[in-house]
């Protein structure tokens, strides 16, 4: 034995084969160090994502950005059937080798000499994923670069990652690439219905994805499945192979909340999504559909009006889920450009704003008893700007609340010029009204009625900030778990959105704007506001109660205008049925606690005296001191109402028995209201002199004449209320009005 031992050969060899192990050893150590930029690249390549409602329902698998579909299966999820078949015909020594089989290699090397033509391969499942993550040229060469790349994965994955890598990333033609799209693509079905002769079938299809194509060349994939089926000792019969591959259906793609579907995939955080997780969106698929017939009912009812789209937008207070998003009536009209995502394009909103000027103007010192002027006012210089009312009425003096309820265009305006437009602009900046920064230089007091573009998208998350006690609302598509209140900058304080919460919810107030409009009626507490355009081209409507908010838009993306004027009770009606699907549970809107609930005067929002024929009960700031109503008296047994001087004409005009409130004011009386100063007119020859005129009007605080003067030169005499038309002759022109103390003036030109 020793003599053995001491044998030279049996020496040499022992070292030989030490050698062999510590350098396979050692190249496995090394090459397992070394970086493998195109595994890195290649692990880091998308999937197509499966794009979930809240429900788990399924709204669309996305394809590849070159319109492939490639579907991650994870290896547990994959049928034992399937991997069995792959391994058994692809690698059936995969779990021994260490990337390449010798076996297979030494048999396919005989083969092909005895024939000589390529009769076997030998590469193994991990060569073909190598081939796959970094593609080579044929030849010798090119075999060796694959064999080494081989034994590199070895070396950093381990057989179930090598497996699981195949599995997804086998290119099957036809836009297939992994295991699940090849199953839906050629047969249908997902892959935990494939029958054993299907999974036989699809074996074969990645050799020649044309040669065996399931729908054009079925026959050729029959016959080559029956020889291999004889091959492996697979236990089915021909007649099974027959029927699994001609017994095959097309795959119903879902195509569902397409505008929506396109916002996620534009915004997905995909780094976080690549490995090809399902994305379980915010969105409720059933509330959606919901959505999308009754805008189809709607817009079906008001064809003749030219009504042609509409927009939908539903989100979650709490959380700030999307919960429904319709993009257009439907995402495949092409005549009616249904592509166009509505929820994000800008239109005119009409007095939908409204909401957002009123709490800025509350944080400035007005207050919803505060009384605001519905009277008929001129505003601006040049662009001389005169709103109103929707029904062409005026109202004389309103409290806030009133005006803001019931929409009412000239105290918006009115407030508009107090607070200033630059600085509501800021505050819609501030809500994150971002279209608003590339018009904001050309805005004026029309800002106040929505003489402005934003976007559904914009308003209703604007919107949802007053039930939210004044904090801003971040908007997801991604389902939040769990669901809870995501806090942020507050934008108004808590006593500014309770309070405009309530005026928006009131329906007594909402009387004198829309009567008793049941489409703002629920059973839960609820808010409204509606805003049309001036072309009647936007039609608009949000909802909202303490826990979501709802906007819908109706119009039509080329800009026509709607025919008739079939009014904000479309969409308002569609956001209360989205509310009353919703709403569970009957919240109240949140007040402060630091509030007086005290009784005022309807009419003059100061607290009620004896005189007063009515009362309302309103809240305010606990450190707010009201005075004691100064319109209402009682003379010879009967109430009379004195009007502050603004009023004297429209309190004249609508039969009211005037007499005149002797307060302080910001100016001297008398004061010309109308014109402007430095207003421009124009001269129109084609119309007649004496049908172009100048309206003039003055208030003033005394029951006395006043002078008129014009450019120095006394014109008439006025008697109350103070009002006259001029006629209109081109030049420059100083009008003034004087009594005996005081005197006011202004300039205008007629070019």
């Amino acid at each position: 034995m020793q003599t053995f031992f001491k044998n030279k050969f049996f020496k040499r060899t022992i070292f030989i084969f030490l050698s062999f192990v510590v350098f396979f050893i050692l190249f496995n150590f090394i090459i397992k160090l070394l970086p493998f930029k195109a595994l890195s690249d290649f692990r880091k390549k998308p999937y197509s994502l499966h794009i979930l409602d809240r429900n788990a329902n399924l709204l669309r698998i996305l394809p590849m950005s070159n319109g492939d579909k490639r579907e991650y299966s994870p290896l547990e999820e994959i049928p034992d059937l399937i991997k069995n078949i792959f391994i058994t015909i692809e690698d059936k020594r995969f779990f021994y080798h260490n990337g390449f089989d010798v076996f297979a290699i030494a048999r396919s090397f005989f083969l092909n000499i005895k024939y000589n033509r390529n009769i076997s391969g030998a590469s193994t499942i991990t060569m073909q994923l190598a081939r796959i993550i970094n593609p080579h040229k044929p030849g010798f060469k090119g075999k060796l670069i694959e064999l080494f790349n081989a034994v590199r994965l070895e070396s950093k994955l381990s057989k179930k990652e090598i497996l699981e890598l195949w599995f997804n990333s086998i290119p099957f033609g036809n836009q297939a690439v992994g295991i699940e799209s090849a199953s839906k693509i050629y047969f249908g079905i997902s892959i935990d219905q494939l029958a054993p002769a299907q999974v036989l079938a699809l074996s074969i299809i990645p050799r020649s994805p044309l040669l065996y194509n399931t729908k054009n060349n079925s026959d050729k994939l029959i016959e080559t499945a029956k020889k291999l089926k004889k091959r492996i000792k697979y236990k089915i019969t021909d007649n099974d192979i027959i029927y699994g591959i001609k017994n095959i259906k097309n795959f119903n793609w879902p195509y569902k909340a397409c505008h929506f579907v396109n916002y996620v995939e534009k915004n997905l955080d995909l780094d976080t999504f690549s490995k090809g997780l399902p994305v379980k969106t915010s969105l409720d698929l059933n509330l959606n559909e919901f959505i999308e017939e009754k805008i189809r009912l709607n817009l079906t009812t008001y064809k003749e009006s030219r009504l042609n789209n509409a927009s939908a937008l539903v989100i979650d207070n709490n959380t700030g889920e999307i919960l429904s998003y319709v993009g257009s009536q439907d995402f495949f009209d092409k005549v009616k450009q249904g592509e166009i995502d509505g929820v994000h394009i800008l239109n005119q909103p009409g007095s939908s704003i409204k909401p957002f000027l009123y709490g800025y103007a509350i944080e400035k010192g007005f207050y919803p008893n505060t009384i605001l002027p519905d009277i008929q006012l001129d505003f601006g210089k040049e662009a001389i700007y005169i709103p109103y009312n929707f029904n062409l009425r005026f109202n004389g003096p309103v409290r806030l609340r009133v005006a803001l309820a019931s929409s009412l265009n000239v105290p918006s305006v009115y407030l508009i010029t107090r607070v200033g437009v630059r600085n509501f602009i800021d505050k819609l900046l501030e809500l994150e009204f971002s279209s608003v920064e590339n018009q904001k230089e050309n805005l004026g007091s029309g800002i106040a009625v929505g003489n402005l573009s934003v976007s559904l998208y914009e308003m209703v998350r604007a919107f949802s900030v007053f039930p939210r006690g004044g904090k801003k609302n971040n908007l997801i598509f991604i389902k939040s778990e769990p669901r809870e209140f995501a806090d942020d900058i507050n934008v108004y304080d808590d006593y500014t959105a309770g309070i405009i919460c309530d005026i928006l919810s009131d329906s007594q107030s909402r009387t004198p704007g829309f009567g008793t409009a049941k489409n703002f009626t629920t059973p839960f507490p609820s808010m409204f506001k509606t805003g049309t355009s001036n072309q009647f081209n936007n039609i608009w409507a949000f909802g909202a109660t303490p826990d979501f908010t709802a906007g819908v838009w109706f119009g039509n993306f080329s800009g026509e205008t709607v025919i008739g004027r079939t009014g904000s009770s479309i969409p308002a009606f569609i956001v209360k049925q989205i509310l009353m699907r919703i709403v569970t549970d009957a919240k109240d809107f949140k007040l402060p606690d630091n509030l007086n609930k005290v009784i005022i005067c309807p009419l003059s929002g100061c607290l009620t005296n004896s005189s007063c024929p009515g009362a309302v009960y309103e809240y305010l700031p606990k450190d707010i001191k009201l005075p004691i109503c100064d319109y209402h008296y009682f003379e010879n047994n009967k109430v009379k109402i004195k009007y502050p001087p603004i009023y004297a004409l429209w309190a004249k005009n609508h039969g009211h028995e005037v007499q005149i409130i002797n307060k302080n004011s910001d100016f001297n009386y008398p004061k010309i209201i109308r014109p402007n100063d430095q207003t421009v007119f124009y001269y129109d020859p084609t119309i007649m002199d004496n049908e172009q005129i100048i309206k003039l009007e003055v208030i003033h605080n005394k029951r006395e004449n006043l002078n008129l003067f014009i450019n120095q030169t006394l014109y008439k005499t006025l008697d109350y209320p103070y009002s006259c038309n001029l006629p209109l002759k081109k030049g420059k022109w100083l009008i003034e009005v004087k009594n005996k103390i005081n005197s006011d003036s202004v300039m205008i030109t007629v070019k």
